[in-house]
């Protein structure tokens, strides 16, 4: 269900058989700020429905935007909100994040000043752990030529040995499982959390086995937008040029100490609190729109076994799948597709 929120994007969805829930899912939660009305009710009527601390078995990001992430945390507050199992984002660079913020702090002022938003440009691993989810998924592309979605002949774990998949002790005996091409790697866990979180190509996705005579699989599959790598590199070099600005030459910062200092999350902090004007500022020299990774997400049965599927029920409708009747449903973030 694509829910009312305003400018922004909050897609609730449920897999149901006859017998009941089989995965819960949402990809992005948020909205301007003067929608903030809006996007609060909206949240708070999804909780209702599926009641308070019940789990959200996956949560999709899309990409760094504001409006598509400020209402993480009514969403999953850890006493009115739901449970979070996984969360699966895009890998975002140091960058990308700033130029998201740099478009908030241009276009949505008041959204950009949002703490959780801060924090997460600021090191989005740790924001999301902070919601207690068992894992984190941080999807990379696979570069030119090597993405796509999974087929039929992909239901195997990916390489490295690591079976991901959805928590023990489910529901339902039909757990979600990582499935597709390429290798899986840990990052450290979080210093405050300890939650695990695994670096995986967007040739895999999430397959859910479904109950019948057959053996079929719904599948959720994220793509990554590919990214315009010299437009990060211009926002980069004017961004610290406008650091740089009025200071005397033993105190400007070289390309290569910038790199570095980057690396810190306090200075990112620094810069989303008390140095948005160079942010704004940069973003505004180099044009506007700059391009940013962004996930999308294809939803539906896996191809080519659609006859293989009798019913399946979703939040948005009940729907007969067929070899002629192929539902499925695509997000796209904020992708610059063609």
């Amino acid at each position: 269900m694509q829910q009312p929120v305003g400018q922004g994007f909050f897609h609730t969805a449920e897999l149901r058989n006859g017998t009941g829930r089989l995965l819960r899912y949402v990809y992005d939660c948020g909205a301007m700020q003067k929608y903030a009305e809006a996007r609060m009710t909206r949240v708070k009527a999804y909780i209702k429905e599926v009641g308070a601390r019940s789990r959200l078995d996956i949560l999709f990001i899309s990409h760094v935007h504001a409006d598509h992430l400020n209402g993480l945390p009514q969403l999953l507050d850890k006493t009115g909100g739901l449970a979070v199992d996984t969360i699966v984002l895009p890998y975002f660079n140091v960058i990308e994040r700033l130029i998201g913020y740099a478009w908030n702090a241009i276009e949505d002022p008041a959204a950009a000043r949002n703490q959780f938003y801060r924090e997460f440009v600021a090191a989005p691993v740790a924001a999301l752990s902070s919601f207690g989810p068992r894992q984190i998924l941080q999807v990379r592309s696979a570069g030119p030529g090597g993405g796509g979605m999974p087929g039929p002949d992909d239901i195997v774990p990916p390489d490295g040995g690591r079976d991901i998949r959805g928590p023990d002790g489910a529901d339902t005996d039909l757990g979600w499982k990582l499935v597709g091409r390429g290798g899986v790697a840990t990052s450290m866990p979080t210093t405050t959390t300890g939650v695990p979180v695994y670096d995986v190509p967007d040739t895999t996705g999430v397959a859910l086995p479904l109950p019948g005579e057959h053996r079929s699989y719904w599948l959720l599959s994220p793509f990554i937008d590919p990214v315009v790598s010299s437009q990060q590199t211009e926002f980069e070099d004017i961004l610290l040029e406008v650091l740089n600005e009025g200071k005397p030459a033993a105190k400007r910062m070289t390309q290569v100490f910038f790199q570095d200092w980057l690396c810190q999350t306090a200075n990112i902090k620094k810069l989303v609190t008390t140095r948005v004007g160079a942010l704004k500022a940069a973003y505004e020299e180099c044009a506007a729109d700059l391009n940013m990774t962004s996930l999308c997400l294809f939803s539906g049965p896996l191809p080519d076994q659609n006859s293989r599927i009798q019913r399946l029920d979703v939040q948005f409708g009940r729907w007969h799948t067929s070899t002629t009747d192929k539902i499925s449903w695509l997000a796209t973030g904020d992708a610059a597709l063609r």
